[in-house]
């Protein structure tokens, strides 16, 4: 079926290229069998055919980020926050990203008008709570992730990050009920990297 869908919007895209409704189909198309180059191609397609609009820079974004191209992701997030500044998702996004880029003054910038925009946003909290945690503060990291997955109990960031809090205050127990809570929610070789160093620090502790 995908690849009908393809066949016809490469009919479409052939007879009118500059239709950047057809080239967005394509790309999440493109994106759902994996081919990262064809979609990337085909959101910047969209872009260029048409006025600004939010979609094609937030769904690149997307594919940027999970691709490792966490600058590219920041670019287009900004080019989404200036088309629309209500569009929480994408302050959510960029923050992570600034995160995992180790600007964490600008992270928690977006997190606060995130937060704004949005206080029952559990992701918001979550990342609020990582922040928190790098600056020292783990009493209010621990806060803001507790309130995390009250809003979202299956949100496994939120449980893993509780984990590294708990960990590092010498609570491995605590930690270990955390991280394979975060499990539970997603079998992830990272959180299994993580529940190793806690087992084994708790193995050492007894």
């Amino acid at each position: 079926r995908t690849d009908d869908a393809l066949a016809e919007d490469d009919e479409a895209i052939a007879a009118d290229p500059h239709h950047s409704e057809y080239h967005l189909e394509r790309a999440e198309l493109h994106r759902r069998k994996g081919n990262v180059d064809a979609a990337l191609a085909d959101y910047s397609a969209a872009i260029a055919a048409s006025p600004p609009y939010p979609e094609p820079y937030y769904n690149r974004a997307d594919i940027e980020f999970e691709t490792g191209d966490l600058e590219g992701a920041v670019r287009d997030l900004t080019r989404v926050i200036d088309l629309d500044p209500t569009m929480v998702d994408a302050w959510t996004n960029r923050a992570s990203a600034l995160y995992q880029l180790g600007r964490f003054r600008e992270a928690m910038e977006d997190v606060a008008i995130g937060q704004r925009l949005d206080p029952d946003s559990a992701h918001i909290h979550c990342l609020k709570g990582a922040l928190l945690f790098e600056g020292g503060e783990r009493a209010k990291a621990e806060h803001a992730l507790q309130t995390a997955v009250r809003l979202d109990p299956v949100l496994a960031g939120a449980w893993a990050n509780l984990a590294t809090v708990a960990h590092n205050r010498g609570e491995t127990r605590i930690a270990l009920a955390y991280i394979d809570r975060a499990l539970e929610i997603a079998d992830d070789p990272d959180l299994q990297g993580t529940r190793a160093l806690i087992v084994s620090a708790l193995q050492v502790a007894t």
